[in-house]
């Protein structure tokens, strides 16, 4: 679609998109950013002048040494996948990385030090040398590494620092309360939660991972760790923009986090060569006056290649064309209803609510012939898995994991359910499945969400329509630069 728009300052580096929905009775649209290229080795201002710092933070409490599908420990996988991104950090310059190991109590494995091919092998025997040990203590994890955090913050203020913490539990020591810990989460650099496996706690990890500048993210399967592992090294690497904000006078934008419209959309950062899609629509009482008058629409951020902060693109919306936006207003539903599982576990009607629209989305795909489009699809996984974990003590979980996935457009994706009869139902009647389905899923098989493909045993399983998909990468989020990155991270043993 091509935009006419009067007094538009949309820089080449900066590719933008605005359309409303062609039913003018309904105010929602859609804002695409194309995100540029960072540019090649040399480029002047980033590659040569950056200080990236990354800090490791791994569990070692002793539930890592629970075996996974393929009868390795959950310890073995996350030392094989830190050794993998060590060595893609070794063929970086100008590295400055860490390692601390903790469960009730912190070591530092690897002080900060400048990552070289000398001191290569030295670190990665200690990253091999880990044991699982004791409890899990996360408060105490995230005060000493805050202690590293100021440390550099002192000896290179212009640097871009991440923090990753990878942990497979619950804490079982010292400050359980997410909110408390929250407020140990540095804001000034980005943090990456991840949660391994299905038995940590999504709402803390998911608490931590909704403070500024910070992600979470759920492995479902271990074994492809180095996956997310890399989708996460490529963003840290090619960031183009950060501390991006969205606004527009009598406009509102959605914040999937929190499920809120609001006159401002603050994003932590966007990657090089990906397009971001945000859901944006008119304030109630200012609809008739945008769309004869327009409004002003602004995008600002810093500029990472050229090191500057300021206005990245500015337009005024008076002539933005309408078209036909149905697929992202059932994105747009998906959200919403994934947002209410993941906050209301005790309430039966939204599982009815979540079925209504996965019926209704599979009938719009066979009206119009999108049965396999991958769009689409993708939302029905997201409110299959949902509909399946709803009610159990891994809904939470899902439903973030999906949340997250769907909302920042991600390339990897959970879709291994655990079997229902392994865990605790909080809510309604569930009847579990057997362990082999489980099995199965861990390799990567297809799980049925109707009855037509579960055991025997497992027929009176609900038939809700909807064959969720066991592919872990949505092609259409995945970049050259993401996907040489997921593939190193995830090389064999």
């Amino acid at each position: 679609m091509t935009l006419q728009i009067d007094n538009e300052i949309n820089l080449d580096h900066l590719k933008m998109d605005l359309a409303f929905h062609s039913d003018k009775s309904i105010p929602f649209g859609v804002l695409k950013l194309g995100i540029p290229p960072v540019g090649q080795v040399g480029a002047v201002g980033y590659t040569i002048s950056t200080q990236h710092i990354v800090l490791f933070n791994i569990d070692i409490s002793g539930s890592m040494d629970d075996r996974c599908a393929d009868g390795r420990t959950k310890m073995e996988h996350a030392i094989h996948t830190t050794k993998n991104i060590w060595k893609m950090l070794t063929e970086k310059t100008n590295i400055i990385a860490s390692l601390n190991a903790f469960d009730d109590k912190v070591d530092e494995i690897i002080s900060p030090e400048f990552i070289t091919n000398e001191n290569m092998i030295l670190s990665l025997q200690k990253i091999n040398n880990l044991l699982p040990r004791n409890s899990t203590n996360i408060e105490l994890a995230l005060v000493k590494i805050n202690s590293q955090i100021y440390d550099m913050l002192d000896k290179y203020p212009d640097a871009s620092i991440t923090h990753i913490l990878l942990t497979d539990g619950n804490a079982t020591a010292g400050c359980r309360e997410p909110l408390i810990l929250s407020t140990l989460v540095n804001t000034k650099i980005m943090n990456v939660f991840i949660g391994y496996g299905i038995d940590h706690s999504a709402q803390m990890l998911s608490t931590l991972g909704n403070c500024l500048n910070a992600n979470y993210y759920f492995i479902d399967q271990i074994e492809k760790g180095g996956l997310v592992l890399g989708e996460i090294y490529n963003s840290i690497f090619n960031k183009r923009y950060s501390n991006v904000i969205i606004q527009g006078l009598g406009l509102e934008f959605y914040n999937f986090r929190n499920n809120i419209w609001s006159p401002i959309l603050n994003i932590d950062y966007l990657i090089s060569e990906t397009e971001r899609t945000f859901h944006v629509r008119f304030h109630p009482e200012k609809q008739e006056f945008i769309l004869e008058n327009g409004t002003l629409l602004t995008i600002s951020g810093l500029d990472i290649l050229t090191n500057i902060n300021g206005t990245l693109s500015m337009f005024n919306t008076k002539n933005t064309k309408h078209s036909d936006l149905q697929k992202y207003i059932f994105r747009q539903r998906t959200q919403e209803f994934m947002f209410r599982a993941q906050n209301e576990n005790d309430n039966l009607s939204i599982k009815e609510d979540l079925k209504a629209l996965l019926t209704e989305i599979k009938t719009y795909m066979e009206t119009h012939l999108l049965l396999e489009d991958l769009f689409y699809v993708s939302l029905c996984d997201d409110l299959a898995i949902t509909i399946r974990t709803y009610g159990t003590e891994h809904g939470f979980m899902y439903a973030a994991g999906r949340i997250n996935s769907n909302g920042n457009e991600r390339a990897y994706n959970i879709c291994s359910i655990p079997p229902s009869n392994t865990h605790r139902q909080q809510v309604g009647h569930f009847r579990s499945v057997g362990i082999s389905q489980h099995v199965r899923a861990m390799r990567g098989n297809s799980v049925a969400a109707g009855a037509g493909a579960l055991d025997d045993d497992d027929s009176q399983e609900e038939d809700i329509g909807h064959t969720i998909t066991q592919t872990n990468i949505n092609s259409t989020n995945v970049t050259p630069s993401m996907s040489r990155a997921m593939r190193n991270a995830s090389l064999p043993w």
